[in-house]
Parts: C-alpha cells; structure tokens; sequence
C-alpha cells in the first residue's frame, strides 16, 4: 500500500513538472568511538608460555570481553579480540610479546584520541620463567626470577639508578634474553653472528671477529671470568655504562629522581632500547618494553629506591700514552644531593697510588678541568694503570669512572691481550684478543703458533697489512685454528713490523692437553 502511494506521489511530481525523490528511514548505525577500557589485574597482564606456542593458543588465554567506555559517556560490555603490536611473533625472536585489543564487531572503533597500544589493557606473552613463580626453566640452569632481582639489585646499587629506570632496563633485558646469561640469540649460531648473554651482545657486523659480543668476551678473559655467568656479564654492562654509553647512563640517572612512577619507567625502557640494545625498528619495540616496564614497575612496587647516584658527561680518559706524554683531564659531575667529597686519581695494578687529588665541592656539581693540574699522567713508568673518577654524596661513595690504560716507552705494544698460556684441551679453540698500538704506523702483523721460541717459520699462522697506529688481534680468530693442533708443546707470538723492523710483543709458551 505504502508503496503504491510513494509511486502516485512519483508521477503526480513528474506531471507537474519536477521529481520527488524518495525519503527512506536512515537504517545506518552510528559507529560507538571507544576512549578506553576498563583494565585487568597487573597479575593477569603476563601470559608464560614455552617458545613455539600457536599464536591461537596464547590469544585463547586473554579476556574474549572487556567492559568499553564511549565518547558519550555510556559504557558497555563488548566482544574483543587481540593483536600483536610486533609482527614478528612467529619467529619468537624474542622473549616477550605485547597484545593490544581490538573490538570484534564494526559496529565499534577506537577514538583517534585513545592510543589503544600505550593506554589501553595489556596482554604480554613471555617465552621464559614467570619471574615471581621461583619456578626453574626447563631449559636452563639459571633462574630468571633470582637473576632479574640480582639485575635491580645491580643497578639500583652499583650503578645507582632509580627503581624505575632500573626496570626499565629490566624490561629490556627480558625481552632480549628472559634475564638468561648463557644464551644464544634465537635464529642463529655462533658462527654466523648469534648475539649473546643477557643483552645479547653482538659484534656489527654480525660475522666480523670485533665488535660488542668480542668485548665481552675479552672483558671476562683478561679478568678470569666466566662469560657464561650473570655476574661477570653485570660488570660488563657497567663497564660500558662508565665508558662507551656513558651518555645512557647519565640520562638514565634523570629517571626517577623525584618519585616512582610508570611514566619514568616506561622512559627508562625506551632509552634503553633506542641506545643500548638498538635493535631494529627500535622506536617501536620501545613503545611495547615501556609498557612492560608500567608493568613490572608495579610488580617491584615494594622497592622504594629512587635515582641517587651522581653522573658524569664528557669525560676524557687515555687508551694507551707513551712515556713522558701528557694527558688532558675533563668531564662534567652532577649529583641530585650534595657533593661532599669528589676524587681524582691513577692507580697502578699493584695497588699504588701514584696521581691523586681529592676536593670538597661547595654543591651538586663540579668541572673536572679544574683539577687537570693535579693528574700528572707524563710522570708515570712504563706498565698497565687505571683511571678513576669517584664521588661521595649522602647516598654514599660511587666510581663514575674507572678505564685501564698503558704507557710505554717502547713502541709498539699489546694491551688488554689474553694468552694460552694456562694449557688448552686437544680438539679446543681459543678466543684471542688483544690491542696493539704503536706511536709510529704499523706496516703489519703476523700472529702464529710456532713449534719453539726462537721459530721464524708459523705452524699455523697469518699476517695482515695493517698501515695503521693500533690493531685489534681479535681479527685473527678466523684464522688461527688452535682445535687442530696435536698435543704437544707450542709457543704463541704475535710480531709488528714498523720502520725500524720486527718487534715480538708476545711470546709465550703453552700446551696443548691429550
């Protein structure tokens, strides 16, 4: 009936001279803009799976409903689904995923305004031990839970960051490595470039013999560690805090200085990523480990530690002098309390001072060119120092810097190196390391294993070009293969050939066990 009139209507309008247009009921549904939803649990945020887990199984285990807030002001119950901010979950790169809602019918979208992936409810899937469960991973002797407290610990202590930005390194670290020292970077061997331990430390480019994970390991040679261990790769981390990300350290020391909160933590986390760990889209992957980080903050709620250690900006230390060279000291102190005791000084291996000036600061910072005077660098013999700058504030006493350094008064020498000496087992390789410098360039270096001392033919060896003042024998370990010597008595030397001929800067004797 009604249709009949509306085509009556139709002609009686052409008949006069002009068209109706039909008028129908606007049966579209106005779009509900979501402005948030309502937030589970802390506890329930963190999902722990084994590696491999169907990214159907894990999402099975989120909320299937969440209560929506509209930009009317109303709220609903409504259908959700959850999606992967990274796009790599499948290959299980890393430890630990952040999922996002989204609302299952079109019948709603999130508000432009609303950034769902940073303040929105979190899901994060964790391929690794719960750290509060005191469980053990079937995988590993280590106990994430007990490293990740000794990694707070660390921090908030040796290096005396805030709890919040120390969780924010944590956060990080989890996702690198699930706060496991002895473990390789998923998707790779050792040999082609695997990064390693608990921030996955790896040499750029990932096949070159030099670079971060090298360091590490040399680090922990030359001071008898075990680079398997959390310990040794703690002080590690600090020794690159102190030196090369210097600057990191200090930026992370403005981190929750005047209180504890997520904003500080989540910070924290993105500093990290983008200049330390550095993977790649790294400004993405810093979003999803700064939210981990709100997480885990309020899961350490109970330390109250805030940041107290002082920092130190442009500081200038020596790698190698000769003797009777002079040495500029600079470097910028600031500290969030009052500086009541400021400390310059060499000290050789054995224990001696022998350059020191201690000051009194009248405030929170001082300007170590003032005290350039004091630190005598040219009055030192030959043989291996360190140089360490150290501050007291009402928190206590802290090393800010402490770099080791040569001077000799030949040229050239080797540095930072380690030997075979102590014996190796037939059928094992050996790692070398070592830096060679020299105040004149270097033509090129031969390192091989030779049969007696005084040998000038290598069993197994090699010499490069080098046309440069210093050298990194870690470029060697390609070549010389210590897993095929036969057992027996061999001696290790490395020789620079400079304008005035040959020089030995290492000969020594080792063995080769049955």
């Amino acid at each position: 009936m009604i249709k009949k009139i509306r085509n009556i209507s139709l002609i009686f309008g052409i008949i006069m001279g002009f068209v109706v247009t039909p008028v129908y009921a606007d049966v579209s549904v106005k779009q509900n803009k979501i402005i948030g939803f309502n937030e589970p649990n802390v506890e329930d945020e963190i999902i722990y799976q084994q590696k491999g887990s169907e990214l159907s199984e894990v999402t099975s285990l989120m909320p299937d409903k969440l209560i929506a807030y509209f930009e009317d002001g109303s709220s609903k119950e409504i259908d959700v689904h959850w999606q992967c901010v990274s796009e790599d979950y499948e290959m299980a790169k890393y430890y630990c995923y952040q999922f996002y809602p989204q609302p299952e019918s079109a019948e709603y979208t999130i508000a432009e305004n609303f950034n769902v992936i940073e303040d929105g409810p979190k899901e994060f899937v964790c391929f690794g031990e719960e750290l509060f469960s005191k469980g053990e991973l079937s995988y590993s002797s280590e106990n994430a839970e007990k490293n990740a407290d000794k990694i707070v610990r660390y921090l908030t202590n040796k290096a005396g960051l805030s709890i919040s930005a120390a969780v924010g390194v944590l956060a990080n670290i989890y996702y690198e490595s699930g706060c496991i020292a002895d473990i390789m970077e998923d998707g790779y061997k050792w040999n082609t470039g695997a990064g390693y331990g608990i921030c996955q430390w790896t040499n750029y480019p990932r096949t070159s013999l030099t670079g971060r994970r090298t360091d590490l390991l040399s680090f922990c040679y030359l001071r008898g560690y075990s680079y398997k261990k959390i310990n040794p790769q703690l002080e590690y981390l600090y020794y690159e805090l102190t030196t090369s990300y210097n600057g990191v350290l200090n930026e992370l020391k403005t981190k929750g200085y005047d209180n504890i909160n997520s904003t500080d933590a989540f910070e924290a986390a993105r500093i990290w990523c983008t200049k330390f760990e550095m993977p790649s889209d790294a400004e993405k992957k810093a979003i999803e480990r700064g939210n981990y980080a709100k997480t885990l903050l309020q899961l350490y709620s109970d330390n109250t530690s805030l940041s107290r250690a002082p920092s130190l900006s442009g500081a200038t230390y020596p790698d190698y002098i000769k003797k009777r060279q002079m040495f500029t000291v600079k470097g910028y102190v600031w500290s969030p309390s009052h500086i009541s005791r400021l400390r310059v000084y060499i000290k050789g291996k054995n224990g001696k001072i022998y350059s020191s000036k201690s000051v009194n600061p009248d405030g929170n910072t001082y300007n170590l060119d003032l005290i350039d005077d004091y630190i005598t660098f040219d009055k030192l013999a030959s043989g291996i120092y360190y140089y360490r700058v150290s501050v007291t504030n009402q928190s206590g006493n802290f090393v800010l810097l402490n770099k080791d350094f040569v001077v000799t008064k030949k040229t050239p020498v080797i540095v930072r190196y380690n030997t075979p000496e102590a014996g190796i087992k037939n059928g094992n390789s050996f790692i070398m390391s070592g830096n060679v410098y020299s105040s004149v360039k270097i033509k090129n270096i031969t390192v091989g294993i030779y049969k007696s001392k005084n040998s000038k033919k290598y069993i197994i060896g090699s010499t490069k070009k080098v046309n440069d003042n210093g050298y990194d024998i870690a470029n060697y370990n390609k070549k010389l293969k210590f897993s095929k010597l036969n057992p027996g008595i061999y001696y290790y030397k490395i020789s620079v050939k400079i304008v005035s001929g040959n020089v030995d800067v290492l000969n020594v004797k080792f063995k080769v066990n049955a």
